[in-house]
């Protein structure tokens, strides 16, 4: 079969199908759904919106090596079997956009996913620097040595910023968040407001007057 027609090529696997199998059910499956393309090393099967719920037969472990065999057999070729809602090629078209968008949602939000746990990590590493650092200090419960500690915090924290952030001083959501976090930590340990905190850093950065 030089030049492969999808109905064609269906229609005569459904047949050496029946011949091998005795299931009214599939049976009746195999024949509510239509070749519609073959495209990519596979023959796409369609069902209209009504029969779809047909197709679990035929994507059933128990059918479908039987199904593509037959399949295989009559193109001549390896060739596996994909099964649509749709009748026709545009209905494949539809699909194949359908599954292109998901794919961008899904790459996107591993992308995303990565960046958090990225910005988590590396502003964790500043997290547990600046607990560290107050665990050592000794007479913490005094307010200068709170101050000192504050003061050397501010340091770390702003040091930190100096290699985490872009030059051209953009900052994204995460990168935002994970600072802020580090903010309140060294705030709780030093009981002062975490907005005073974050000014003292943000002065020494030049970023406020």
């Amino acid at each position: 079969m030089p030049d492969l027609d999808a109905r064609t090529v269906w229609l005569e696997a459904v047949e050496k199908v029946k011949d091998r199998t005795i299931k009214p059910t599939l049976w009746r499956a195999l024949e509510q759904a239509s070749g519609v393309i073959i495209e990519g090393g596979q023959l796409v099967i369609g069902f209209s919106p009504a029969d779809m719920p047909m197709a679990s037969h035929l994507r059933s472990s128990d059918h479908k090596n039987t199904i593509e065999s037959a399949i295989c057999e009559v193109a001549g070729r390896p060739m596996t079997m994909r099964v649509i809602e749709g009748l026709t090629v545009g209905d494949w078209e539809s699909t194949k956009l359908r599954e292109a968008s998901a794919q961008a949602v899904r790459e996107s939000e591993a992308q995303r996913r990565m960046a958090e746990v990225a910005a988590g990590r590396t502003w964790d590493g500043v997290l547990e620097q600046v607990s560290r650092k107050y665990a050592r200090t000794p007479l913490r419960q005094l307010p200068q040595m709170r101050a000192r500690y504050l003061a050397q915090a501010v340091d770390l924290i702003v040091e930190a910023m100096n290699t985490l952030y872009p030059s051209d001083g953009r900052r994204d959501e995460l990168a935002e968040r994970a600072f802020a976090r580090v903010v309140e930590r060294v705030a709780t340990l030093v009981e002062t407001p975490a907005v005073e905190v974050a000014e003292r850093i943000l002065r020494r950065r030049g970023e406020i007057g």
